[in-house]
């Protein structure tokens, strides 16, 4: 599923737009004991309670692909004869679900998940007329054509008791302590099934979501597909990056080295929104090693990058730029400093060695403000500093 794609489904879960006659739930204990069932129609629901419920599965369609969304492919194999594919198409049959495969699937899916604290699994069937534009005849009128995309989402959330508050109560006509309540936050993983490729289904694959960028679930993926999610974290991709950088390069990596690789990814990340193109960047390891080459390290000292790559993440491995540099973040550390710089804006920073002492410099542009006052720099110690190269 590309970006478009995504949106499009996102968006059908809306109070204008949605075709859910229900959701299901399961509330579940630590243990993993289920400790209730429900299912609430949202036809007799309150406007606010139900657009609580829609903003939950709209979450598990937000976030950055190959970040917090990821596609999940089956194999033929998997579709003809494979049990988890199997039952993934049972639930989605029919106007509800299956009651006896949901609760069978909903335990599975909490014993893979080891909450540590309650959590609250909820499952809602929306059906989609996907409508279509298409020429006829030489004449060239135009016609519509409709296919009802099913499908369902399931959402893992946790359980948090709010704080205790003071709170108006009216038959004392005062405010008093008020315990606090169990409220269901937002979901930590969840997947729609079947996907929505080329705006129609899509039976050979689902839609994973993940709040955290570093855990891929190996052991509820397996339950909920009957296969672990053939993924690199973005987490994983970020520290596998650097750990390549420090591996091939060394004590070539220099600061210019560092802030023009950052340059270059965040140019392509740029060139790649305004293209408007919606499938995800991905860059490959030929990619990221013209990128290093580019930041100014020659290419006869770039020999052993490929194995350093293979070695950290995959000879193979794609990765994402947007979870290695973030064109919007450029923050430099010392261990009693940190420097946040706008975007566009590194060209301001620079390194120098005087006198034997390490130095950050700044250029000053636009004036200096210290605690909320404007100050004026002046000379100190009769120390000069070269100018700093804009492009160095």
């Amino acid at each position: 599923m590309n970006d478009k794609e995504i949106a499009e489904i996102k968006r059908a879960y809306s109070e204008k737009r949605q075709a859910v006659r229900s959701v299901t739930g399961y509330y579940i204990a630590e243990n993993g004991e289920v400790i209730t069932k429900f299912e609430r129609s949202l036809g007799l629901m309150g406007e606010e309670e139900s657009e609580k419920y829609l903003s939950i599965f709209r979450k598990t369609l937000s976030g950055a692909q190959h970040k917090n969304l990821f596609d999940f492919p089956f194999s033929t194999k998997d579709v003809t004869d494979g049990e988890a594919h199997r039952r993934l198409m049972a639930l989605r049959a029919g106007e509800g679900f299956d009651d006896e495969i949901l609760d069978g699937f909903a335990g599975q899916l909490a014993a893979a998940f080891h909450p540590e604290s309650p959590i609250v699994l909820l499952f809602a069937k929306n059906h989609y007329d996907v409508l279509r534009r298409s020429k006829n005849g030489s004449d060239g009128e135009e016609s519509e054509s409709s296919e009802v995309y099913t499908y369902f989402t399931a959402a893992l959330c946790p359980v948090r008791q709010t704080n205790p508050a003071l709170a108006y109560n009216a038959e004392e006509k005062a405010f008093t302590r008020f315990g606090g309540i169990n409220s269901i936050a937002p979901p930590e993983i969840g997947f729609t099934f079947p996907a929505f490729d080329n705006r129609q289904t899509n039976i050979y694959s689902a839609l994973f979501y993940t709040r955290s960028t570093g855990e891929a679930y190996e052991e509820f993926t397996n339950a909920a597909f009957g296969a672990s999610l053939p993924i690199v974290t973005a987490k994983a991709q970020d520290d596998g990056f650097k750990a390549t950088l420090v591996d091939a390069l060394g004590e070539e990596l220099s600061f210019a080295v560092a802030k023009n690789l950052h340059r270059q990814i965040a140019d392509r990340i740029e060139i790649h929104k305004e293209s408007r193109d919606p499938e995800p960047l991905v860059m490959s390891q030929g990619e990221l090693r013209e990128c290093v080459e580019a930041a100014g390290i020659p290419a006869e000292e770039l020999s052993d990058f490929a194995e350093k790559y293979a070695e950290n993440l995959g000879a193979n491995a794609e990765i994402s730029p947007k979870n290695v540099v973030d064109p919007k973040k450029f923050v430099l550390k010392t261990p009693d400093v940190t420097i946040r710089v706008a975007p566009g804006k590194e060209g301001l920073i620079g390194t120098r060695v005087i006198n034997g002492q390490k130095y950050v410099l700044i250029r000053a542009e636009g004036g200096v403000e210290l605690n909320g006052l404007n100050v004026r720099i002046d000379g100190e110690d009769g120390m000069e500093i070269p100018e700093l190269d804009e492009n160095p």
